[in-house]
């Protein structure tokens, strides 16, 4: 399997992080933000943290036994 990232956009990502605040209570400490935040306070700290799209490539061939 081989896995690539692509950084998301700056205008997307309050949106993204602010979905991922509510479903990850763990990272309200490191976002400094809590779950009735606006979407301005998440567009502020967006330059702090950047979101990624992870894709898995398919490469068409099987894993090879050598990899497990």
């Amino acid at each position: 399997m081989v896995v690539t990232g692509a950084c998301r956009r700056a205008g997307h990502r309050a949106e993204i992080l602010r979905r991922y605040l509510a479903g990850a209570p763990g990272a309200r400490p490191h976002l400094g933000l809590g779950p009735s935040s606006l979407l301005p306070e998440f567009r502020r700290i967006t330059p702090e943290h950047p979101v990624f799209r992870i894709h898995e490539l398919q490469t068409g061939a099987p894993p090879s036994a050598e990899g497990r």
